[in-house]
């Protein structure tokens, strides 16, 4: 019996220091609340959204069909103003958005097929205006496109028959020229993937049968791609996003 009742005193003393060991419950932090719906864009997918140090700019993707309205989001007074489409590219899904400081810059994507549709847009004016086409990539979707601080590099997606693609270029809208991206070196064309700039080179990671990325300029990783069968473009496969919330941060 003071055998058992030992083994049982040792037993809580345990569970008992263990309690003490733990870390308590993290309360959840921050609040979610309710962005305006008055004015707001309707919904859609396959769209872009940039943040322009104030405000949220959102233009393009599909709803009931490939769209080329828009609209910006001010969270300081819970408002949206809309995007013009004058002058705006053709009606868009899936392309890749940029913010340059001054303008968004939109590239590429699918308009009724796929093709490159794109342009720049000034919310202090509320216009739009054209990228050069000349020198520009093929026309692509799934691609990636970074902001060095004065250009938009592109690289990677896939045609409009699901090959992947291991080409690229950089914009300069100071001069509305592209300049093409090296080959020699380069990743394993691919799409869906994701990309950084690091404040001196673009860093390419994975996606499309590779397990491993590559970096531009400097000499990139190589790896045994599997080529994937042809898919039907974004718009044919995305559920439209209906619902909209903004999440605060921890307060103090």
């Amino acid at each position: 019996m003071r055998d058992h009742t030992a083994r049982r005193l040792a037993f809580l003393l345990v569970v008992g220091a263990l309690a003490l060991a733990l870390p308590a419950p993290v309360a959840a932090q921050g609040n979610w609340t309710t962005t305006a719906t008055a004015g707001a864009p309707a919904a859609r997918a396959s769209h872009v959204a940039v943040w322009t140090g104030s405000r949220m700019i959102v233009w393009g993707g599909t709803g009931m069909g490939l769209d080329n309205a828009g609209g910006i989001y001010d969270p300081a007074t819970n408002t949206w103003t809309s995007v013009t489409t004058s002058g705006a590219p053709t009606p868009n899904g899936a392309q890749r958005a940029v913010w340059t400081g001054s303008k968004m810059v939109v590239w590429g994507g699918f308009g009724g097929g796929l093709g490159s549709t794109d342009g720049q847009y000034d919310p202090a004016t509320n216009r739009w205006s054209a990228i050069a086409s000349a020198g520009a990539p093929t026309a692509r979707e799934g691609h990636t496109a970074v902001w060095t601080g004065s250009k938009m590099i592109v690289w990677g997606g896939r045609d409009q028959f699901g090959t992947p693609l291991g080409t690229g270029g950089a914009y300069d809208p100071a001069t509305n020229t592209w300049t093409t991206l090296t080959t020699s070196g380069a990743p394993v064309a691919r799409f869906g993937h994701a990309a950084v700039w690091t404040g001196s080179r673009v860093i390419v990671r994975a996606r499309a049968g590779s397990a491993r990325g590559g970096r531009h300029p400097d000499r990139a990783e190589r790896h045994a791609h599997r080529r994937p069968r042809a898919v039907a473009p974004a718009h044919r496969r995305h559920r439209q996003h209906r619902g909209v919330r903004a999440r605060e941060g921890p307060h103090g």
